[in-house]
């Protein structure tokens, strides 16, 4: 039988940047321009008397044509830059937590390591490493080198860091299996702190769905070791920490298998705990095809946020295509019928815009493009996305959105332009309520510079940080922050 059960996890700025290029080009333009008038004095004060066919003093039309208009500076200009080092696992990314003093603490690996950046209210940091228990199944458990693999998939601070942080460690071991060399590798799924004992998510067995030994027909495979009656195999899962309200939810998504009457039945269930030792509370339920031999299809890159008003909001990417979004009431059980929003969805940003709550997404609009959509959550749920409008040029996929809305109430969307294999050119841009751009966006990252992904961290005087991960070309990221100031400019 599959183990599934409550686990023992006691586990484990800036200085100056130089003015932009804009600026130097723009004194430079200035004394060209001075030149050029000194230039122009000069050829009247020799051509005096002399006219044209047209009985007009010689060089009066070059006078009096009009200076071309000055562009606008841009949106924003960088006060400070930092690079906090390379190596940051792009898989793993960044997670912020927001805690009520200001402060806001990323989680971030660098490797398989995992550490916190702690970023002040007033846009001082520090990076800080996570308590990890040395009993705890990330440490003393993880797969030996060439007998399995590490997916680290989330490092979620959990209270406001000091010398040391503390944190949710999501992560998947694949490892040979223990008891039988031919068969099927084992899978083994964790999610929950790391240092403290606390009851969570913990799920081992064998990878009947993933492994290419079993998974052409997985019920047969399951049949011959235990009744399938029953069955329940966590796939993924998330942690969540909302500092504000002192609330830790994990989501997550698992498949069931049942027998009804003389039949057996399967489906794909996305779940929430809303705290340590909860209960599951199915969020939403898909049925899955028995017939050809079944297949494992997930609730994807799952978030949940709390909303201003109580409950929370819950969404996933169910089999790599449609995003279900449903919102829960104030005890955490589903308020309402879920939307399934249909499409080719990546990994949705869930934040806040004053009462409401905003959700943005990448959905695909051809091979390997995307643009970006988004919904107020806030009373309901809409029945359809709004598009975002963005700038004009000649991009045709912008992915990867993050949205803030900063001490001035201005709204401010980051995203990914032209990615490909998930990196991209990282532009800042303000829009209003119905997400339409109201100014020129920002390109953070430079000439042939690329980024895999980026948050937006407000400041306490009414500006923000933007924390992005910049490519290396190694497969590896750095982390890197920015001081903004940033001014709407039509």
């Amino acid at each position: 039988m599959r183990i599934s059960a409550p686990v023992l996890l006691a586990l484990t700025l800036l200085p100056a940047c130089p003015k932009p290029e804009a600026d130097k080009a723009d004194k430079k333009k200035e004394v060209d321009e001075k030149d050029e008038d000194k230039k122009d004095k000069k050829g009247k004060k020799g051509d005096k008397g002399k006219k044209d066919d047209d009985g007009d003093k010689a060089g009066d039309d070059q006078a009096k044509k009009p200076k071309k208009p000055e562009p606008p500076p841009p949106v924003c200009t960088v006060d400070a830059q930092k690079s906090w080092g390379k190596g940051i696992n792009v898989l793993t990314g960044l997670t912020p937590v927001s805690f009520p003093d200001g402060t806001v603490a990323i989680g971030h690996a660098a490797g398989m390591t995992p550490r916190v950046l702690v970023l002040s209210a007033h846009g001082t940091g520090k990076l800080v490493g996570v308590s990890v228990a040395k009993t705890s199944a990330f440490a003393a458990e993880a797969p030996k080198p060439g007998k399995g693999t590490r997916l680290l998939w989330r490092v979620t601070p959990n209270h406001a860091p000091t010398t040391t942080a503390t944190a949710f460690l999501d992560f998947e071991d694949t490892y040979e299996a223990p008891d039988d060399p031919k068969g099927p590798k084992w899978k083994r799924v964790v999610c929950g702190p790391a240092d403290v004992v606390s009851q969570w998510v913990l799920d081992v067995g064998p990878a009947w769905f993933d492994d290419a030994k079993t998974k052409v027909d997985p019920i047969k495979a399951i049949e011959e070791k235990h009744p399938i009656a029953g069955y329940r195999e966590v796939r993924e899962c998330r942690t969540f920490f909302d500092a504000a309200k002192g609330h830790e939810w994990v989501v997550g998504s698992a498949i069931h298998i049942d027998k009804v009457g003389a039949k057996l039945e399967a489906s794909s269930r996305l779940f929430v705990k809303d705290g340590p030792g909860a209960t599951d509370v199915v969020v939403h339920r898909s049925g899955l095809k028995i017939e050809g031999g079944l297949k494992a299809i997930d609730y994807e890159v799952p978030v949940v946020h709390e909303l201003s008003g109580g409950g929370a909001l819950v969404a996933a990417r169910y089999g790599g295509g449609q995003l279900i979004v449903q919102l829960l009431d104030a005890s955490k059980k589903p308020k309402g019928g879920p939307k399934s929003y249909p499409g080719s969805f990546l990994m949705p940003d869930v934040a806040d815009d004053g009462n409401d709550t905003v959700l943005v997404a990448s959905m695909g609009i051809g091979k390997s493009n995307y643009a970006l959509r988004a919904l107020r959550a806030t009373p309901a749920l809409p029945a359809t996305m709004s598009p975002v409008m963005t700038d004009d040029d000649d991009s045709v996929s912008e992915s990867r959105a993050e949205f803030l809305r900063d001490g001035k109430g201005q709204r401010w969307l980051a995203y990914l332009e032209d990615a490909e294999k998930g990196k991209g050119r990282l532009e800042i841009i303000p829009v209003d309520e119905a997400f339409h751009a109201v100014g020129r966006p920002y390109q953070v990252t430079k000439d042939d510079e690329k980024a895999s992904e980026a948050r937006l961290v407000p400041l306490k005087d009414g500006g923000f940080l933007v924390a992005y991960v910049r490519d290396t070309g190694d497969g590896m990221g750095e982390l890197v922050t920015e001081d903004l100031d940033c001014k709407v400019s039509k």
